[in-house]
């Protein structure tokens, strides 16, 4: 099973031990005796405990709030929402009662599950709450499309639109507007090119440049900077890109030239130098760390200027881009590369009807965002950067690129003969942005300790080099060289066994799983997957086996619980 969080892109999860015991509730926190009430009695019952408890002090509001978001991981969204709401009742003047993102990403994960009318309670509860948010109407939007209301949706989409004309590709598209381009005019005041979150009196600046291209900064706790160790206490630069101070060029009918595409992404290689020129005139050290386009603005930098950053980090983009990419594209759609090296035509805007999508501007968005990357794309960097000193940068790619494909072993070749250090991910394209990751590349910025590869990267070659594999001969070779790799991480593991999975290589996925489960014997999501395994393989025997380990571990999982009804009524 892949985990619900995984599909809260940046929600914050913070578990709590629940098997608090009887003789422990009197002495501990309201929201534990409360967390510990649901898991022994329901949330009903818990909700009147506290409702008539005579001590009724009030409890920690954040506290209360991440116990609601770790019961929405579970699947337990009913139990999510009462909280939330007993946050909202009892916290009536504040505008902390929940994290509004989280909330909405809450809710896009039911509808897509189908089930609408829970997640409209969610979303009537962030209404409620924040009944001028252009989020709050946006995912009313994007709510009503999925149904099919299209005229509804366009009337949240154009109320989101007045709010923040620059948040959505929606909302921009829906935006009544002069349609002819005008190009991006740069402000002179450098100031008014970057947004800075920290003490700009700290020595050291981390500047990061986001994917996109994007209408407006992306700062949140789970961008690349909030990512790295002791966050809070560092100094982070977001740089704006040309879109960000003229969003209508996205809208441009007729679509953007290839010559106008590329003075607008030389626009946003500007803004970068700008910024960086403006810290080290501060007499900053400066790391420059980019993904995806971000990382493309940042080439474009490389190749028009000497950078003084004293490291740079590209992350999730090519150097000479696969133009495979953009063959074939017709308006409306792009390119996603299967497993890192098929290319998959598809629509951008999912199962939108197309004369939904041309009408209301949406595939010009779609077009134009496309050309300002594909005029990127189209140049050979490892070409015009071949007479520049690249031995301060760190090139991160990941093996399943869904967005740029596989990077190329001439381009790796290149780079390595520049000094460059390269790091593979197995992972998507945004594989690189973890907590782990990003802790091991400032240990490196900081204090150049040596960044070692995935145990994953260790096992798919063992498996992939020697046929007569198990478990117990992996884990033998593996302790021999464990000091040049990380320590297992669960997810990278479970990843890799999925890649098997939807290959069909059930016997190799069986062992990887398998693998996760000695590694991991207290994570359900382990034995559901091997479980999910030997489904597929028709060994209902062990499927059973091991669903039953995950419902052991974790009472309340929906999809073992609904499989394993299945697999006993055979």
């Amino acid at each position: 099973m892949k985990k619900i969080c995984m599909l809260f892109f940046s929600m914050f999860i913070c578990t709590y031990g629940i098997k608090a015991q009887q003789d422990t509730i009197k002495t501990a926190s309201v929201v534990k005796t409360f967390q510990a009430k649901i898991e022994q009695e329901g949330i009903t019952e818990a909700l009147e405990w506290y409702n008539n408890t005579k001590t009724k002090k009030k409890y920690d509001i954040k506290e209360m709030e991440t116990l609601a978001y770790t019961l929405a991981e579970q699947g337990e969204f009913e139990e999510c929402l009462a909280i939330l709401k007993l946050n909202v009742r009892e916290f009536p003047n504040s505008k902390a009662v929940f994290n509004e993102r989280y909330v909405c990403n809450i809710a896009e994960y039911l509808w897509k599950s189908n089930l609408p009318e829970k997640a409209l309670q969610f979303m009537d509860l962030n209404m409620k709450i924040n009944p001028e948010s252009e989020q709050a109407q946006r995912v009313y939007g994007e709510y009503y499309l999925h149904q099919g209301k299209e005229k509804l949706a366009v009337k949240y989409f154009k109320k989101a639109a007045q709010l923040n004309p620059r948040n959505n590709l929606f909302q921009i598209a829906f935006k009544v507007t002069d349609n002819d381009y005008k190009p991006t005019e740069i402000p002179n005041d450098t100031l008014k090119l970057f947004k800075s979150i920290g003490d700009f009196n700290n020595k050291t600046a981390f500047v990061y440049v986001q994917g996109g291209p994007d209408l407006e900064l992306n700062i949140h706790d789970k961008d690349a900077l909030h990512l790295l160790p002791n966050a809070d206490k560092l100094l982070k630069i977001y740089p704006l890109q040309a879109a960000m101070l003229n969003p209508e060029l996205v809208v441009s009918i007729p679509n953007l030239t290839t010559a106008q595409s590329d003075f607008e992404n030389i626009q946003s290689a500007e803004i970068l130098h700008r910024t960086i020129s403006y810290l080290k005139s501060k007499n900053k050290t400066v790391y420059l760390i980019g993904h995806s386009y971000g990382a493309s603005i940042i080439m474009e930098y490389l190749y028009k200027y000497d950078s003084p950053a004293e490291k740079i980090v590209l992350m999730g983009k090519d150097f000479d881009e696969d133009m495979r990419s953009y063959k074939g594209l017709k308006s409306g759609f792009y390119i996603r590369w299967h497993n890192g090296t098929e290319p998959v035509l598809r629509p951008f805007f999912g199962d939108l009807p197309e004369t939904f999508t041309k009408e209301n501007n949406l595939n010009a968005v779609v077009d134009n965002l496309t050309m300002l990357v594909k005029t990127h794309s189209a140049k050979r960097f490892t070409q015009l950067l071949n007479n520049k000193d690249l031995s301060n940068l760190i090139f991160v790619h990941a093996r399943y690129d869904e967005a740029n494909g596989r990077v190329s072993d001439k381009e790796l070749q290149f780079l390595n003969s520049k000094g460059v250090k390269t790091i593979q991910t197995f992972g998507d394209h945004h594989s690189m942005l973890t907590k782990s990751f990003m802790g091991h590349l400032y240990d490196h910025l900081i204090s150049g300790i040596l960044i070692k590869k995935y145990t994953v990267e260790y096992i798919l070659n063992v498996m992939n080099k020697n046929a007569d594999h198990d478990i117990n001969s992996i884990i033998k070779s593996l302790e021999k060289h464990k000091e040049n790799y990380y320590p297992v991480e669960e997810n990278n593991i479970n990843n890799l066994g999925y890649r098997f999975l939807e290959r069909n290589q059930l016997d190799k996925a069986i062992i990887v799983f398998g693998l996760n489960t000695h590694w991991f014997p207290n994570s359900a999501n382990a034995y559901d997957s091997l479980g999910e395994a030997y489904l597929k393989k028709g060994d209902n025997m062990l499927a059973k086996e091991n669903y039953k380990k995950s419902i052991a571990i974790h009472p309340n999982n929906p999809n073992a619980i609904r499989i394993l009804e299945q697999l006993e009524g055979m």
